[in-house]
């Protein structure tokens, strides 16, 4: 195909134009890449500490409420042993108040075994303090002939009133009344009997 230059001259030599697309340039520099890898590299590391961290307060946390919930049952349970342990010290004040610190229960009780003769048998033994301090002991004699169970309970009362040991505490030994079974058990008479010591004041 023939082409037909028209242009001057003067203009000949110059090449003709080109439209070519403007290309940009996001190149960016090495150090400036380095350094956005090293931060996000970082912040990976950082960010990654931050939830093991986490994970372990939440442990911790989980471990502290069980030995919470732990010392509370064992708070609960010294607070009833406390409030027990109160009431048993306000039951020895008061025993102790009413009958003072010098009684020898234990001595006491085996000073009124000796005493026992072979015909009695002692139902109970216990301690009033009102209207009065006293100390107070119920039994049965037996015999088949009346007179004897008058003087086992005779011989009793006498045995502890002679007993110093027994008697100190007290500013009277008194017998109660006699109070004679109903029904013979066989040939044998029973009669209950109460004695009641007066502890000195």
């Amino acid at each position: 195909m023939a082409t037909i230059n028209l242009l001057p001259d003067s203009v000949k030599h110059l090449k003709p134009f080109k439209k070519e697309g403007i290309k940009l340039s996001l190149k960016l520099p090495r150090s400036f890449l380095f350094a956005f890898i090293l931060i996000a590299g970082l912040f990976f590391i950082i960010l990654t500490s931050l939830v093991f961290q986490v994970h372990g307060k939440e442990r911790t946390m989980a471990a502290f409420n069980k030995e919470l919930l732990g010392l509370k049952s064992n708070y609960k349970e010294i607070e009833t042993l406390d409030k027990r342990k109160k009431e048993l010290n306000k039951r020895v004040s008061f025993y102790q108040g009413v009958f003072g610190n010098t009684i020898l229960w234990s001595e006491k009780l085996a000073l009124i075994n000796k005493a026992i003769p072979a015909q009695i048998w002692l139902l109970s033994i216990y301690t009033e303090a009102k209207p009065n301090r006293i100390l107070v002991i119920k039994g049965f004699s037996t015999s088949a002939v009346e007179s004897e169970i008058i003087d086992s309970i005779s011989s009793f009362v006498d045995r502890l009133k002679k007993e110093g040991s027994f008697s100190k505490d007290f500013e009277e030994i008194k017998l109660g009344p006699l109070v004679s079974e109903k029904e013979k058990k066989g040939n044998l008479t029973v009669m209950g009997f109460s004695l009641v010591c007066k502890f000195k004041s």
